[in-house]
């Protein structure tokens, strides 16, 4: 049997209503067997890791807009870890690269 999207949505609801009105357990248990469970705390760092503001992920800057078309984007520069992101907004119809690692 099929479902339709109301009849999921309604299933899915219930469920989450069941389970938010049963009593939450917790325990201790050690980093090994912790796997596929939920932390009953919140966890707070003491200080900012790394201690500057920083992107860990290459990638790249477009507007939305110049990706409709479906043609390649001109990356017209690139923005490598460390350095002052540019000033000046994009130019309409083009990328920015950012790279935190090269060569690997």
């Amino acid at each position: 049997m099929i479902l339709t999207y109301p009849e999921a949505a309604g299933l899915v609801l219930e469920y989450a209503q069941r389970l938010a009105a049963e009593p939450r357990k917790t325990e201790r248990v050690s980093l090994l067997e912790a796997l596929q469970r939920v932390i009953a705390a919140s966890i707070r760092a003491d200080r900012d890791l790394p201690p500057f503001h920083r992107s860990t992920r290459d990638g790249y800057a477009v507007q939305s807009a110049a990706l409709t078309s479906g043609n390649w984007v001109p990356v017209t520069g690139i923005l490598r870890a460390g350095e002052t992101p540019r000033s000046e907004p994009l130019e309409s119809g083009t990328a920015l690269g950012k790279i935190v690692l090269e060569g690997f």
